[in-house]
């Protein structure tokens, strides 16, 4: 996520956000009934982004410092934190070679909703983004309606993003035709 936020600064949703740890966030100076959105800074999935109130993660930050269950997950794992926001809509685009591909709305209004596609704006949004910077040939990008904003959520590998209603013949072909070029490509050298 740092290296998101470093690359795409105020296009990330959480572009207001601090990198720290969980040991370390215990001396922030954040109200006990405080919400804040707390994620990994890594795509480690050792637990899931959230808003907490700084009360629970704080009972949270004892559990891992006594009982800790989970082993990708210690006082000095790398967290984000910032304010949470109003997440109208979310869409998971499916990028190949700068191109959005295919697209599924997931969730509105923090509510799972499924549906095949998103506007052409949010598809101009993540392509120009992506003439900034691309993690990957092919990866895919979560991207947020926050106000009448778009900014990115978070992208991910491929083989690890749920499909939601997005076309994955379209996906399997474009993937497929991407890195068979590629490969001629590096055999014709």
């Amino acid at each position: 996520m740092k290296n998101y936020l470093n690359k795409w600064k105020e296009h990330m949703l959480n572009s207001d956000s601090v990198l720290t740890t969980f040991k370390d966030l215990q001396n922030f100076n954040y109200g006990f009934d405080q919400p804040i959105f707390i994620r990994p800074n890594e795509d480690d999935k050792s637990f899931a982004g959230e808003v907490k109130e700084f009360g629970e993660i704080k009972t949270w930050y004892e559990h891992i410092k006594t009982l800790n269950d989970n082993p990708n997950l210690d006082l000095n794992t790398k967290i984000i934190v910032g304010p949470p926001f109003h997440i109208k809509k979310e869409w998971r685009l499916w990028i190949v070679n700068k191109k959005v591909i295919t697209s599924s709305l997931y969730r509105e209004n923090f509510r799972l909703k499924k549906e095949r596609g998103c506007p052409q704006d949010v598809i101009e949004f993540a392509e120009q983004r992506c003439l900034e910077y691309t993690p990957h040939d092919a990866f895919v990008m979560d991207v947020a309606l926050c106000g009448d904003s778009y900014y990115i959520i978070e992208c991910g590998c491929l083989n690890g993003a749920g499909l939601y209603m997005s076309d994955i013949d379209i996906i399997v072909k474009n993937i497929t035709e991407y890195f068979r070029k590629i490969e001629e490509k590096s055999l014709s050298l």
